[in-house]
């Protein structure tokens, strides 16, 4: 139901499957949903790759049915929303209101959209944000990507953590090489900057790239 714009969410079944079959569930319970739903990057390896737009959905008053409980926020691509400025003030807003309540982005920051207006309002977001804001530099030869991390490190009030992309197109023992040394200039400007970079490995589910 989190996906039908002007819905409030609705935690009853998952109320109703704990107490039935007795399970516990490590995040549970919790406020989870989206603000908007789709992404336009169509990378390869996402799951999302067939979305064309993104749409709004749900506010956080109406994702925020169980007080006092965290709020997850599943978003595909927040930031990218043609109102993501709009997006993050709220959720600075509700920060305010419910100063005990976390908040929690649970996918990335793209990096390739940077505006001041949008990094303005993500930093007042992330006063109210308690895990750390992951971004994603996936070719290495995106050098303006890097330069946005930076920016969007420069307005963040919590940590940054970035995914490097490994193991796409390599179909060779030349295109392992470069793919590890484009792994290294990652990870030493990341750390250089104070951003924790992760080794995300490709999941090729296609199998439209093997190397033997």
């Amino acid at each position: 139901e989190a996906e039908i714009p002007g819905i409030k969410c609705d935690y009853t079944e998952y109320d109703k499957m704990i107490k039935r079959d007795n399970i516990k569930l490590q995040w549970y319970p919790a406020n989870v949903g989206f603000l908007t739903r789709g992404c336009i990057r169509h990378c390869q390896f996402c799951v999302n790759r067939n979305r064309n737009k993104i749409t709004e959905v749900n506010t956080l008053d109406e994702i925020y049915q169980k007080e006092g409980q965290p709020v997850y926020l599943l978003d595909d691509n927040l930031f990218e929303s043609p109102n993501a400025e709009k997006h993050f003030n709220e959720i600075a807003e509700f920060g305010k209101k419910h100063k005990n309540i976390k908040i929690s982005l649970q996918n990335g920051i793209d990096a390739r959209n940077v505006t001041p207006e949008k990094l303005k309002a993500l930093g007042e977001a992330s006063k109210y944000i308690f895990s750390s804001l992951h971004v994603a530099w996936d070719d290495v030869k995106n050098l303006f990507i890097f330069k946005n991390i930076m920016e969007i490190k420069k307005y963040s009030h919590i940590g940054v953590k970035c995914y490097c992309l490994l193991g796409e197109n390599i179909y060779s023992d030349e295109d392992f090489k470069k793919d590890i040394l484009g792994f290294m200039y990652r990870y030493l400007n990341l750390m250089k900057i104070g951003v924790y970079p992760i080794n995300q490995l490709y999941e090729d589910d296609r199998e439209e790239f093997k190397y033997k």
